[in-house]
């Protein structure tokens, strides 16, 4: 674990667009989160099942809607986004995923 004490675990990140708001999306996020068993009640910096986070929203006009400050606090957070980043530069095949 990075940030806390408590067992490894994995850590992704994923592109994908979508026609929610960011509130949509998040409560959608935190519903699948408690499908699989999330204790909300738990201390902030403590092992979860599973942590899905809204870490940057970006209109199609390639504005910033939304910034985590987890992208400056952490690395963990902030290289996979750059490596997302330049992918999506270069490549423009697209994989979706209907949440």
């Amino acid at each position: 674990a990075e940030g806390f004490e408590g067992d490894d675990f994995l850590n992704s990140i994923l592109w994908g667009e979508t026609k929610d708001s960011f509130d949509e999306l998040n409560n959608k996020l935190m519903s699948i989160e408690d499908a699989a068993g999330r204790n909300r009640s738990a201390p902030k910096f403590s092992a979860r099942t599973l942590d899905i986070d809204i870490v940057l929203q970006i209109d199609e006009d390639e504005e910033i809607l939304f910034e985590s400050d987890e992208i400056e606090k952490y690395t963990f957070v902030s290289e996979p986004l750059k490596e997302l980043l330049k992918w999506k530069q270069k490549n423009s095949q697209e994989i979706f995923i209907d949440i």
